[in-house]
C-alpha cells in the first residue's frame, strides 16, 4: 500500500485545481441563480493513507444550490449540448492549464434543489463539507434512527447487484468491465459506513464523516476481518488499474470480485445481526 503513498500530494493539487475550475465554471454559467457550492465525501476529507482515495474509485462530489423556483437549464434550447459544452470546457481548461497533473478527478455534479426532493436524502453537517462559494444553509438531518434506516435499506438493496451481475459480467472484456465497475461503486463505497451504523453506537453522522482509513480500523474493533480485506483490495486493485492506465483488464476483474465480495459480507452480517 505504501508504495502509492508518493501519489498522493500530486493528486491532492490536482483536486484543488478541478474544484477552481468547476467553482468558474459553476459561477459563470447560472450567475445571480446560484446560491452557494459545496465539496463533500473522500476527496476533500483527511488522507491517513492510499485507500481514503483513489484515482477511477473515487468521486470528487460537488453540490451547488440554485435558487428556489430556477430549473437549471430552463432557458436552453438544447440542455444535452449545454451540458456537454460545459464537461468539455472543464476537461479542456484542465489538461491545458496543468499539464503536470497526474489525474483528470472524476467528479459528480449535482444540484441540492434536486437532492432534497430524494426522500432517502441525508444532507452532511456544515463541519464535514469544503466550501467553495457562499454561506451554505443546510437541512437538519434525519436524526440517528432514520439514518440507520436509511443505511440498511441500501444494504438490503445490494442483494439484487449480486444476483443480476453474474450474467452482466460472462460476455465482458477489456474496458467493458468499466460498466460494471461503475454500477457497483457506488454501492460497494459507502457498504461498510453503513454497516457501522448498525452495528455501532455511534452516531451514524459521525460515522459518516471518517474517512476510509478509520473505517477500516472499526471494522477491525468489531472483528470484521473478510469484509477488510475485501474492501482494502477492492481499493488497491483501483489503484493498480489506474497506474496501469487500464490496460490491464486483471485489476478491473479484481476490483467487481472484490467489490461483490464487500456487498455479499454486509448481507452476512445484517443475517447475523437478525
Amino acid at each position: 500500500m505504501e508504495q502509492f503513498t508518493k501519489f498522493l500530494p500530486q493528486i491532492r493539487e490536482d483536486i484543488n485545481h478541478s474544484l477552481d475550475i468547476w467553482k468558474n465554471l459553476l459561477i459563470n454559467e447560472f450567475k445571480e441563480n446560484i446560491e452557494f457550492i459545496y465539496a463533500k465525501g473522500s476527496a476533500v476529507k483527511q488522507w491517513d493513507s492510499p485507500l481514503d482515495y483513489v484515482p477511477i474509485l473515487s468521486d470528487l462530489d460537488i453540490h451547488f444550490k440554485l435558487v428556489d423556483n430556477y430549473v437549471i437549464f430552463q432557458n436552453i434550447s438544447d440542455p444535452v449540448i449545454k451540458s456537454l459544452e460545459i464537461s468539455e470546457k472543464y476537461e479542456q481548461i484542465f489538461r491545458t492549464k496543468y499539464t503536470k497533473s497526474l489525474h483528470l478527478p472524476r467528479t459528480q455534479i449535482v444540484t441540492i434543489n434536486h437532492l432534497k426532493k430524494i426522500p432517502q436524502y441525508v444532507p452532511p453537517r456544515l463541519s464535514d463539507v469544503q466550501v467553495i462559494y457562499g454561506k451554505p444553509i443546510l437541512p437538519s438531518n434525519p436524526g440517528p434512527q432514520r439514518i440507520r434506516e436509511i443505511d440498511y435499506d441500501h444494504l438490503i438493496k445490494s442483494k439484487e447487484t449480486l444476483e443480476n451481475t453474474p450474467m452482466s459480467l460472462i460476455d465482458r472484456s477489456g474496458l467493458d468491465y468499466w460498466v460494471l465497475i461503475r454500477r457497483i461503486n457506488w454501492q460497494v463505497s459507502p457498504t461498510p459506513f453503513r454497516v457501522l451504523t448498525q452495528i455501532s453506537n455511534i452516531a451514524p453522522m459521525e460515522i459518516w464523516s471518517w474517512n476510509r482509513s478509520k473505517i477500516i480500523t472499526e471494522l477491525r474493533n468489531h472483528g470484521l476481518e473478510e469484509i477488510v480485506e475485501h474492501y482494502i483490495q477492492f481499493y488497491l486493485n483501483g489503484w493498480e488499474a489506474f497506474l496501469a492506465q487500464h490496460r490491464n483488464s486483471q485489476h478491473l476483474r479484481q476490483i467487481i470480485f472484490h467489490g461483490c465480495k464487500v456487498l455479499h459480507s454486509a448481507l452476512q452480517i445484517l443475517q447475523e445481526l437478525k
